[in-house]
């Protein structure tokens, strides 16, 4: 058990913190403590919830042993990422909503000289950076490199790049950003984020939203965006929503189309696995 450098990030409801929490979940060094003072709130303010005696059954009842023991204690990864969340219920007062104690927390760090970063969720909701058509969401195709980052130094980041970029063109990637722009985003990220000491960077290129080479070469006009729930219960192709099958459930002609297309790309450039005679 190690000391443990933890991330506090408070949040009011529906501000997507619980998409952020489940990203930073996937980082290899990240631990995930889930609204830990949640139960504790039940017990203070009364409220009454189905899950009610389970919950607090199940949680520390002293606040400071909370703090010490799961948030602040240490533990088996190097960083804890804890949500604390406001209610999440209708008809809430604008107390309830948070707003109130978040702006004391970030005036009090402030005058600390210490003022946390804030995340605005139609930013993350709006320009996620990562595009659904991205090649490393739909087929897991991308080159990786991990940097160590000490004392303000990053540890043979050019032989890191070289690796990164040399990959890169074995892969026959398309469009290879430069040393020197990938230098700029990695240095951007570090002091935006204040990052310049025993920290690790996940360096992923990938071949942009590949699935659109596809679409063009089949005469198909996406376009990405935001759509309601209750939009895609009226839209043309879509099978199932949720699991549940929305009209006959069978394939359109786009999607038929589409599912030509891959099978099609696949024939062309699709590398075979040889079979051994017992098993032909």
């Amino acid at each position: 058990m190690e000391e443990v450098e933890v991330i506090h990030a408070w949040s009011t409801p529906r501000s997507l913190s619980t998409s952020l929490m489940y990203s930073f979940a996937q980082i290899e060094d990240m631990e995930i403590v889930d609204e830990p003072f949640y139960a504790n709130f039940l017990r203070v303010t009364g409220i009454e919830r189905p899950y009610r005696d389970e919950l607090l059954s199940k949680t520390e009842p002293d606040v400071n042993k909370l703090l010490n023991k799961v948030i602040l204690g240490p533990g088996k990864k190097k960083y804890r990422y804890c949500k604390m969340s406001f209610q999440k219920v209708s008809q809430i007062s604008f107390q309830e909503l948070g707003f109130p104690a978040l702006l004391a927390i970030y005036s009090e760090l402030f005058d600390l000289g210490c003022p946390p970063p804030v995340i605005n969720a139609e930013d993350l909701q709006n320009d996620p950076q990562v595009s659904a058509f991205d090649s490393v969401v739909q087929e897991g195709d991308a080159v990786r490199e991990v940097l160590c980052l000490h004392d303000g130094k990053i540890f043979k980041l050019e032989e890191h790049l070289d690796r990164l970029l040399d990959f890169a063109k074995d892969l026959a990637f398309n469009n290879i950003p430069s040393k020197e722009t990938i230098k700029d985003a990695i240095f951007e990220t570090l002091i935006l984020n204040r990052m310049f000491d025993k920290a690790q960077i996940s360096l992923t290129l990938t071949r942009g939203r590949k699935a659109m080479d596809l679409l063009a070469k089949e005469k198909l006009v996406v376009l990405e965006g935001k759509m309601k729930l209750s939009e895609l219960q009226f839209a043309d192709e879509v099978v199932r929503i949720n699991g549940s099958v929305i009209g006959s459930g069978e394939a359109g002609p786009i999607t038929k189309k589409i599912q030509n297309g891959y099978k099609n790309l696949i024939a062309e450039c699709g590398a075979p696995i040889p079979m051994n005679q017992e098993a032909q």
